[in-house]
């Protein structure tokens, strides 16, 4: 049945349908709730609807559940430090064909401007990485929850009656802002005067 409802979701992903993807995976993920691969799979389909909290956590629980999933982030900075190597390599062979009188003309030296050249590459793959991560961080930010309706979810805007009975109105010992209702016509009579 999960082998099944795997293969439905494939096919919609396939077929460009990640909503009725999402809703396979996820009836799949119920039934087996220790599979990474669906996990990773309703993750690229939140990823296609542009649902990027819901598909972070998806990844994040893939990795959860099989460490060696993910090897991406790892490997930027080695990438980072082959690219610095052949940048290395092309200066040296570059000072040689280029110049009339080569400055490099050591073999210590030269080698000692290709190991610079791959430390600088490994270093802004470090740089990158960070700069990537940070701006998943920044990027994904948890949605509203608008189906939330007993309000136990404090990051959805205003508190709810409920928290200002218990006194939980704010998060953490931050006042939470309170806006007021108004009815249509009062809104509209509170827009009119400010056009005015």
């Amino acid at each position: 049945m999960v082998a099944e409802l795997r293969e439905k979701g494939n096919e919609c992903v396939r077929a460009g349908n990640h909503a009725e993807a999402v809703l396979h995976y996820s009836h799949a993920i119920k039934q087996d709730s220790s599979s990474p691969q669906l996990y990773s799979n309703r993750s690229l389909a939140f990823l296609k609807l542009q649902q990027y909290f819901h598909a972070l956590e998806d990844a994040n629980e893939a990795i959860r559940l099989n460490p060696t999933w993910a090897k991406v982030d790892q490997q930027t900075p080695w990438v980072g430090a082959g690219i610095g190597l052949i940048l290395g390599v092309l200066v040296v062979v570059g000072d040689a064909a280029v110049a009339k009188e080569s400055i490099l003309t050591h073999p210590v030296l030269q080698s000692l401007v290709t190991i610079v050249f791959s430390l600088m590459g490994l270093g802004l793959g470090y740089c990158y990485r960070a700069y990537i991560q940070n701006n998943r961080k920044a990027l994904l930010e948890r949605p509203l929850d608008f189906l939330d309706m007993d309000g136990d979810n404090p990051s959805n805007g205003v508190g709810t009656t409920k928290d200002k009975e218990s006194g939980k109105a704010g998060q953490e010992g931050e006042e939470r802002r309170h806006h007021p209702r108004y009815t249509k016509a009062r809104a509209r009579q509170r827009y009119k005067k400010g056009k005015s």
